[in-house]
């Protein structure tokens, strides 16, 4: 695969991984919408680790907090 190929699928696993850790937190704020949020962050770590498969290993995916 090609090294900007590579660079932007793992930004964007990182940015969907950050994003759904995010949500998370606002769910804890937003009670209202907590479900919601929550259901929202499933679909993006999916989403993340569907994109990671695609990844060799020799190009690493830092984990979210």
């Amino acid at each position: 695969m090609d090294s900007d190929l590579l660079r932007t699928l793992r930004n964007a696993v990182i940015f969907e991984r950050m994003a759904a850790f995010q949500l998370r937190r606002i769910a804890e704020l937003e009670t209202d919408f907590a479900e919601r949020l929550r259901h929202i962050a499933d679909q993006l770590e999916a989403d993340a680790a569907g994109m990671e498969r695609h990844l060799p290993e020799s190009v690493p995916v830092p984990t979210t907090p």
